[in-house]
């Protein structure tokens, strides 16, 4: 079933694009939609493996043996959703990279996309991706990118500019917090470890085990949310040197700036999930630097520090 938008859109002039943009911004909603179900589904797999960490600690407090002999299974099964989850998440957000690529040159060029392709697209789109993208703020392309310049070349490197601007300010605000969340969790597996080592072993039997693989799995976390840390914190690096590039003068064109972009999109493709929250409260700060960093290129400087 096609959602095909039926009605104009503003840009942020007050220009209406015409009919040539209306398949671009019925992918680029999907890229929307279908990146938050990433995120999502990503986050899901989080608080299940946390529950496993759970389970583990409450089989440390249940009076109940019989209970405490189901908590293995339950665990287990847990893992297994939580890996179908995750795996599930990474086709999802591929698809998303994909929407966005698409929609992205698209519009920049001033030409939609043919109706096949879109079909196709609404074809491979997670459930719910039309829905959860109207409900996001800058829901349009002209809202969502903000470009100043006409159709073309232009567009293309402004359009890229601002998706990397913003991106890196974002990614270094969550490298922070996955930080906090990884020295929370060392922390904690230090303490259950450390009761395993001063807890004589004669009094532990299927306390240890479950002490174990409670401190395990956090152990476990720790580093999973410590590998996302990196990730986020070189993405970074990267991201603003791409913003660096495709905003220094001489400005890049032609294969230099076609070079830029693919690194840029191979970048966003492993790069690191930002929450929307993090996006919906530095939106307004954000926008303000990027009009700094276009007026400064307006009036030709070489280069802007953010």
């Amino acid at each position: 079933m096609f959602l095909v938008v039926d009605f104009p859109l503003m840009d942020s002039s007050g220009e209406v694009p015409g009919e040539h943009s209306l398949y671009s911004e019925d992918v680029h909603r999907l890229f929307r939609g279908a990146a938050e179900i990433g995120k999502l589904l990503t986050y899901i797999a989080w608080t299940l493996e946390v529950t496993i960490a759970a389970c583990a600690a409450f089989g440390l407090l249940a009076p109940n043996a019989s209970l405490r002999s189901w908590l293995p299974l339950i665990v287990l099964l847990l893992a297994i959703v939580a890996v179908c989850f995750r795996t599930y998440a990474q086709s999802v957000r591929r698809y998303a990279e994909r929407c966005r690529r698409e929609s992205a040159s698209s519009y920049a060029h001033g030409v939609d996309m043919q109706a096949g392709a879109v079909a196709f697209l609404h074809s491979d789109a997670p459930p719910l991706a039309d829905w959860i993208a109207r409900r996001l703020p800058a829901g349009s392309l002209a809202e969502y990118y903000d470009p100043k310049s006409t159709a073309g070349e232009g567009r293309l490197r402004e359009v890229y500019a601002h998706s990397a601007f913003v991106t890196w300010h974002l990614l270094r605000s969550w490298s922070y917090t996955l930080a906090v969340i990884a020295f929370l969790l060392i922390i904690t597996s230090f303490v259950i470890m450390y009761r395993i080592v001063i807890e004589p072993i004669a009094q532990l039997s299927s306390d240890i085990v479950l002490d174990i693989m409670c401190s395990f799995i956090l152990a476990f976390l720790f580093l999973r949310v410590l590998e996302a840390a990196i990730s986020a914190r070189s993405g970074t690096h990267d991201t603003r040197i791409i913003a660096e590039r495709l905003t220094t003068r001489p400005l890049p064109s032609g294969a230099a700036l076609t070079s830029i972009i693919n690194a840029y999109d191979f970048e966003r493709s492993g790069g690191s999930l930002i929450p929307t929250v993090f996006y919906r409260y530095q939106r307004t700060r954000l926008a303000r630097l990027w009009e700094l960093c276009r007026r400064d290129l307006e009036h030709g400087r070489d280069r802007t520090d953010q």
